[in-house]
């Protein structure tokens, strides 16, 4: 499966959203537009050898600044059943995040931010969560310890 079939068949999933391809030499990159009036979109990126899949969002108002992701990796058995399990990843996950409230809560740490993603079940329950080092990349600003981007 190419990286065009692989967007096709995540299109006839979710036939109701918006799939806008970014046109990369070397990997598969897709913003995930909805119409909820969130701050941040959803994204695919998939690196061209297919070792590393990131789903993820993006601040609409800092689209280059660090936020949440959550990322697959497979150095060893890339083959077309590791191709089938990252579409099937991507369904399960973009399921999650399209038809369920989302939000995602970064907290300033003194040497490190977090990102924690967390969707509405009955309560809210945790996606996933990363780290990044304050001197390694560049983060949204926040007033305070913590800001939750609903």
């Amino acid at each position: 499966m190419d990286s065009s079939e692989f967007l096709e068949q995540l299109k006839q999933r979710f036939n109701s959203i918006a799939f806008e391809r970014k046109e990369t030499e070397h990997e598969l990159e897709v913003l995930v537009v909805t119409e909820e009036p969130k701050p941040y979109n959803f994204y695919i990126w998939i690196e061209g050898g297919w070792t590393i899949m990131d789903i993820g969002a993006t601040l609409k108002s800092e689209p280059s600044k660090y936020f949440w992701y959550q990322s697959w990796e497979n150095f060893y058995d890339v083959d077309t059943k590791w191709i089938d399990e990252l579409l099937e990843t991507a369904t399960d996950q973009l399921e999650i995040l399209l038809n369920k409230k989302t939000r995602v809560i970064q907290r300033k740490g003194l040497l490190a931010s977090s990102f924690e993603c967390q969707y509405m079940n009955s309560e809210w329950a945790k996606l996933s969560k990363n780290r990044a080092l304050h001197s390694n990349l560049e983060l949204p600003k926040i007033s305070g310890r913590k800001k939750v981007y609903e």
